[in-house]
């Protein structure tokens, strides 16, 4: 019986602990459109379902054959504030048709919006892909561009399927038990323990 019950108290504790889902907010199958033309701090505006918690930013690589610069990268609020940034480069690991970087977990909460941008230097950047998915907890709202040299907040928008430059990589917590969940399962296990030490003293 001890044996049942550490097994309950294991159960409980586990049924506590922060499940992740992992996920990538955009993602498309191929491209229309190749181009650049001059340096530019472009991206997308986006809310957010859920509280998430962004753990990678991505660079667009064109032909998945490596970047020949490196890239600034970062996520503004809807006021102007850089929440975080970092920078891709041709080391950077690839993953379909972004290279990214870890960056440290960083949280946005749900129903704000928020703007990701990169700077696109003399790279490619790309448009309007075929086979667009935005991950379900993510609200694509806009295109996102300025003309910039360096990382810049995005005020311009063209109401395309996106422009690329910028992606994130990010997780979601499962939700917590609610109070009376926890109660109840509480409860059941003192019951189990009571019932057992009545047989035991029998």
């Amino acid at each position: 019986m001890k044996k049942l019950i550490v097994g309950l108290l294991l159960g409980f504790f586990l049924l506590f602990q922060s499940t992740y889902v992992n996920a990538t907010a955009i993602d498309f199958s191929s491209v229309n459109n190749n181009f650049t033309n001059g340096s530019w701090s472009l991206g997308f505006e986006f809310s957010t379902n859920t509280d998430i918690i962004v753990t990678s930013l991505g660079f667009y690589d064109d032909f998945k054959n490596g970047l020949t610069e490196a890239h600034d990268i970062g996520i503004y609020d809807n006021t102007g504030t850089l929440l975080v940034s970092s920078t891709v480069d041709n080391t950077s690991s690839l993953d379909g048709w972004f290279r990214w970087v870890s960056i440290s977990d960083t949280f946005l909460g749900a129903g704000s919006n928020y703007f990701i941008a990169a700077v696109t230097g003399s790279e490619n950047y790309t448009w309007d892909p075929n086979g667009f998915i935005v991950d379900p907890n993510i609200n694509f709202i806009a295109d996102a561009y300025i003309q910039s040299t360096i990382l810049t907040m995005p005020n311009n928008s063209n109401n395309v399927r996106g422009i690329f430059g910028a992606n994130f990589d990010y997780k979601t917590v499962a939700p917590v038990p609610e109070p009376a969940t926890l109660l109840l399962f509480g409860f059941s296990i003192l019951g189990i323990a009571g019932v057992s030490r009545r047989k035991l003293g029998k």
